[in-house]
């Protein structure tokens, strides 16, 4: 709908028209014959009664049309923005809900009986968050009934990050750059139709499609320095997909094929103003100096997929769950770039002015990703369960680069005249990944009430990495103990425990869970109709001492939720979670070969009030308070309340007004605090 529009109208007016499309639509309806079920014109003749008549189990609320039952709901109106003080790139990168007119929600449903002879029997229309959002959803459904179903999804995503402090260097010389930004915007489309939904075999297609465009910022790296880039990125994946489903009493099973298409373009610019870079450090002596840039990077890939699932039930005691899915994905790149300025090589121990680099490098990525699980009922009240998972993958890739170095110079020695120096090499690497896990669970009913768990899992991964000059290989085995206790003390009270043990002999990444014990203990409580308890308490402690440097990590939490509803005219409801995460690392400075610590600690504490209350006629409230306060290495307080008024203007409309605060405050670091009121009025149109 969105699309059409904007073919006709400019981008900015096809939000409006929409609603006014969605005011207008209703009113064309059913000044064309359209009436409340069991209401008739006194102008019409027997037909219309005979219509009408067999209508009178039409909920309240839907209208008819002919043959049609039709309903909808429009919510629009405008949202005033009112910037108190701070960082707006802060408040764009975190919240981002601007002022004007907005769709806030809408939706058209029609119905008609399958008899009617018409392509569809129900359609539904939603556009939610139209008017400059960053976020807005549009969605049609179509149905005939045994016939087809259809879906089409539509999402537009305004993705902007700007935070200054992030990837700064030069913040202590005043420079309130991220050398690391965004602002992407992303369309995504998903459409998919099955045939004959409820035959035993039907066929179905889907297609989806993400497009991102937009200007970044990033970093070039020279040797001993790094400069701040501007950047325009374009990439596209589409995706196709077609399959079969089969489905009996005891058996589903489906089989897909599908492909992947990829696409990825950057250009890269020098930004005037940024040529000395991060360091003012000079290098064997001399500056280095960037005075123009020129990047072009484009990539292309595609990638078969094969899938196919089976759940089924052979016997009443045994249920088995399995998917396999086969890729083979290929990507092929090209890659050119010239700068000029004042460089230095340690490789080639040289100097030089300017450099051309051309690179052309493809590779391919055969891999299977499957799993299988059974369940067996061995006893009445014994069940196991075993999953079984396996995902193998291999990249071989090679890359021809040539290089170009201008007026190049040595950094030792006697002085020689400058001279240009090429450069060619090739690569070829082959990285692959053999992942098998396994897991079994007992699964024991002690009591009517008591059910206790228990299992084990079992994780090897093998990793290689091949070159023309090396061959590395690392293997690693990971044992892990789990049990857990279900006990409903009562049809309104239940408590669950679960405990998890793992022991690793190698990691591959640094940070990755190695050693490390979790627990987490839930409970749910409701002591009478109209009020609900439930909290939670975690802990998950981590250590890795394999690799001569320790790496430690702990994650701690626990939090409370209240709901009280005595009636549908009044509720509130309360949570409280609060955190306690840390992680101490030691880790080599290359420069120096010398070890240094990174430790992270954060208390954290959040809180949030809600109370609804229904008033007169129909009229409602809503008050809400969220606060969000952390201590340790990023101290922050997030305060946001929110106030809403209803009132029910008589048929079928209601005219809302809101509030809403954002006070972020980083304790200490005033440059990216912000403080902004949201305001909004709309009108609720139902009929």
């Amino acid at each position: 709908m969105y699309g059409l529009l904007s073919a006709f109208f400019p981008t900015r007016i096809a939000p409006v028209a929409i609603v006014l499309l969605g005011f207008f639509l209703p009113s064309v309806v059913w000044g064309n014959g359209l009436s409340q079920r069991g209401e008739t014109d006194p102008q019409a003749g027997d037909e219309q009664q005979q219509v009408s008549q067999p209508a009178q189990a039409t909920p309240a609320g839907e209208r008819v049309w002919g043959p049609f039952t039709v309903s909808t709901q429009i919510e629009a109106g405008f949202r005033w923005r009112d910037h108190a003080g701070g960082s707006r790139e802060m408040y764009r990168s975190q919240v981002n809900l601007g002022r004007g007119p907005k769709l806030f929600s809408s939706s058209l449903n029609l119905a008609s009986p399958p008899e009617s002879g018409y392509p569809w029997d129900r359609l539904r229309f939603t556009f939610d968050n139209w008017g400059g959002e960053p976020y807005n959803v549009g969605r049609l459904s179509l149905t005939k009934n045994r016939v087809y179903e259809f879906d089409f999804n539509y999402q537009n995503i305004q993705y902007f990050n700007f935070i200054p402090t992030f990837s700064n260097p030069l913040l202590d010389q005043g420079v309130f750059l991220s050398q690391h930004s965004f602002d992407i915007s992303r369309r995504l489309i998903h459409a998919n139709l099955e045939l004959w939904p409820n035959a035993t075999v039907h066929p179905y297609l889907a297609y989806s499609r993400s497009r991102g465009e937009g200007p970044v910022r990033t970093t070039f790296d020279a040797e001993g320095d790094e400069f701040v880039l501007g950047a325009n990125v374009r990439d596209s994946m589409d995706e196709y997909r077609g399959g079969i489903r089969f489905r009996t009493s005891r058996l589903n099973f489906t089989l897909e094929q599908g492909a992947r298409i990829f696409k990825d373009d950057q250009s890269v610019s020098f930004l005037s103003g940024f040529g000395e870079g991060n360091s003012r450090l000079l290098v064997f002596g001399r500056p280095v100096v960037l005075t123009g840039l020129a990047r072009n990077y484009h990539a292309r890939g595609t990638t078969p997929v094969t899938r196919a699932l089976l759940q089924a039930t052979p016997v009443s005691s045994l249920s088995v769950d399995a998917q396999l899915t086969y890729t083979n994905a290929d990507l092929d790149l090209d890659h050119d770039q010239t700068y000029a300025g004042s460089f230095v090589s340690f490789g080639l121990l040289r100097a030089f002015t300017g450099r051309l680099d051309g690179t052309l490098a493809k590779s391919q990525r055969p891999g299977i990703l499957g799993d299988v699980g059974l369940d067996f009922e061995l006893h009445p009240r014994f069940r196991l369960n075993n999953l079984f998972q396996v995902h193998r993958y291999h990249i071989s890739g090679n890359a021809r680069v040539n290089e170009l170095f201008q007026n190049t110079t040595p950094l030792t020695g006697p002085p020689l005249p400058p001279q240009d120096l090429r450069v060619t090499e090739g690569f070829d690497q082959l990285l692959s990944l053999n992942l098998h896990r396994n897991q079994v669970m007992g699964i024991l009913e002690l009591h009517r009430d008591v059910t206790a768990r228990g299992g084990y899992r079992y994780t090897f991964r093998e990793t290689r990495l091949e070159t023309e000059e090396h061959r590395d290989r690392i293997d690693s085995s990971q044992h892990a103990f789990l049990a857990g206790l279900a006990w409903r003390l009562s049809q309104r009270a239940e408590l669950n425990l679960d405990l998890e043990v793992a022991r690793t002999d190698d990691v591959f990444f640094r940070t990755a869970l190695s050693d490390y014990e979790r627990a987490r203990f839930r409970v749910r409580v409701q002591p009478f109709r109209e009020f609900w308890l439930s909290g939670h308490i975690s802990e998950q402690e981590n250590r890795d001492e394999k690799v001569g440097l320790d790496f430690a990590s702990h994650q701690r939490g626990y939090g409370v939720n209240v709901t009280y509803q005595p009636s549908p005219r009044f509720a509130v409801a309360l949570d409280y979670n609060a955190g306690d995460v840390g992680s101490d690392l030691i880790f080599r400075l290359p420069q120096t070969l010398t070890t240094d610590r990174s430790a992270y600690v954060e208390d954290s504490h959040y809180g949030n009030l809600y109370l609804d209350v229904g008033l007169i006629r129909g009229s409602r409230v809503t008050l809400g308070y969220g606060v969000l306060g952390t201590t340790g290495t990023f101290p922050l307080n997030y305060h946001q309340p929110l106030a809403r008024f209803s009132i029910p203007l008589g048929g079928g409309i209601s005219w809302t007004a809101g509030w809403q605060y954002y006070g972020y405050n980083e304790k200490g670091r005033a440059l990216q605090d912000y403080r902004d009121h949201l305001f909004s009025m709309s009108l609720v149109l139902t009929y």
